[in-house]
């Protein structure tokens, strides 16, 4: 989570830059972004949105396969990317907890073959530990886990993963999805 949220980071500013370049009329931007974004979901396959997505991945009974989850990833990863860097409306929160829960379920899968784990409960420690690493606000990542769950026995491991998260993170990039443009200026 702390690689792939400092990527998030790195990778939304780098989608403004270069929808700051584009050469039309601002007010098309975001409809570019919408249309890619379109074409995107079109090609891997749609879903219901974010929030469904990231309920149906952190499923303890049925959570979706390997495949499945690598392309909740990539959309998540790369359609927020597409949205907001073209200025589209929208924030980081929920796409920071769907990329997570994607992350979480992606390598879920791998125990969950070894030892009939659910990689359901994989994906709700991912998503606490990718909002822990982009925004670097571990509390509350591990408090709206808790309160979304009701579920205190997956505090350990919560806790381990968002702060790991955070160091990693922290590493790669010193600023937060929502101060790094604040640095830069």
């Amino acid at each position: 989570a702390g690689l792939v949220g400092a990527f998030f980071i790195k990778a939304l500013l780098q989608a403004e830059v270069r929808a700051e370049r584009w050469r039309f009329p601002e007010p098309l931007k975001p409809a570019v972004g919408g249309l890619c974004l379109g074409l995107l979901v079109y090609v891997l396959g749609g879903f219901g949105g974010l929030y469904e997505a990231i309920k149906e991945l952190s499923s303890v009974v049925h959570s979706p396969g390997m495949l499945d989850s690598l392309r909740y990833l990539v959309i998540a990863l790369v359609g927020t990317c597409l949205t907001l860097g073209s200025g589209g409306s929208g924030g980081v929160f929920a796409p920071s907890l769907a990329l997570g829960a994607s992350l979480g379920a992606v390598l879920g899968q791998l125990p969950g073959y070894a030892f009939g784990d659910s990689a359901g409960v994989y994906a709700i420690v991912g998503a606490g530990a990718m909002v822990a690493a982009t925004t670097r606000a571990p509390l509350t990542s591990v408090l709206i886990v808790i309160e979304i769950t009701q579920d205190y026995k997956i505090l350990p491991g919560l806790l381990l993963a968002t702060t790991l998260a955070i160091l990693v993170s922290s590493m790669l990039e010193p600023e937060s999805i929502y101060t790094l443009k604040l640095a830069l200026k």
